[in-house]
């Protein structure tokens, strides 16, 4: 509903924030959509999209998916420079990156190989 993806951009804005000053870049834009097949993505403009989803994650995997993205207005790509920036913000970023797969469902998305933030 539009009052739960208002509650989640609320919950969105510091976390956005926070991950855009660790990496010390300005505070991208971004939208809380309705999204089918991952969680959130990054447009070349550097304009970011969350899934309403999102709102169904455990907190470590709410900011990993954030730092995803954020990292993502930097390079748009998935490079060993990519993967360096999402580090600085979440250390573990590979432990999250395998717990992520658990929740493919809440996507709509159980029978895809891997799940994509």
């Amino acid at each position: 509903t539009a009052r739960e993806r208002a509650a989640l951009a609320s919950r969105l804005t510091p976390a956005i924030a926070r991950t855009a000053h660790a990496l010390g870049i300005a505070v991208p834009p971004f939208t809380v959509r309705v999204m089918r097949s991952r969680f959130g993505s990054c447009s070349a403009r550097a304009a970011l999209s969350f899934s309403d989803t999102l709102r169904a994650l455990p907190e470590e995997l709410f900011g990993y998916i954030v730092a995803h993205e954020v990292a993502h207005c930097v390079e748009h790509n998935h490079s060993p420079a990519f993967w360096a920036l999402v580090a600085r913000v979440i250390p573990d970023w590979k432990s999250c990156r395998r717990a992520l797969k658990r929740y493919c469902f809440v996507i709509n998305n159980p029978c895809s190989r891997r799940c994509r933030p």
